[in-house]
Formats: structure tokens, sequence, C-alpha cells
């Protein structure tokens, strides 16, 4: 995983975590206090992308567990063009 970090024209600044950390965010959220994932293909910047925009994983208890949306996630977004897997992103 690379150890990446990009900051918005607002001045956020978006780091990307690994698997392990996304999926400990995901379940970890209640309903009150949610943390906000950022997931997008690995070859695709997550900020300020007209093309692309990031999708915003928050918990959804009752729908599905986070590795059967990153799968689904994978299947239907990733490619060679993009990047073969889902990277994690937060803003800091």
């Amino acid at each position: 995983m690379n150890a990446n970090t990009f900051t918005s024209k607002s001045g956020k600044i978006y780091k990307r975590i690994n698997k392990r950390e996304a999926r400990n965010l995901y379940y970890a959220a209640t309903s009150t206090e949610c943390t906000r994932i950022y997931v997008v293909a690995c070859n695709v910047r997550p900020v300020d992308n007209m093309m692309i925009p990031p999708y915003v994983l928050t918990f959804d208890r009752f729908e599905r567990s986070f590795d059967s949306f990153v799968d689904e996630f994978e299947h239907f977004n990733c490619n060679n063009q993009l990047g073969r897997y889902a990277a994690f992103y937060i803003v800091e």
C-alpha cells in the first residue's frame, strides 16, 4: 500500500488507510458518530476529481458487511485502467 495524502482545494487532507483499518472504522461506527470512509479504485485521485468522485462508505447495519461491499465495489468499479483493487481514504 502506498502511503498517500492528498490535499483538496478546500484545504482538507485525505489520508490513505489500508483495508484492515477501514474495516475496523466501519464496524466501530455507530449511528451517532460515524467516520466517513472514501472508496475509489487504486489509480484514481480521491479529491477534486470531476469524472470519478469517491464513494462515501457509511455503516449500514442491516444491508451488508464490509467485505461484501468491497467485493461488489471492486467487481463493478475496478479494471485495468482505473486500478484492480479499492483504495480507502479518511479526512485528517
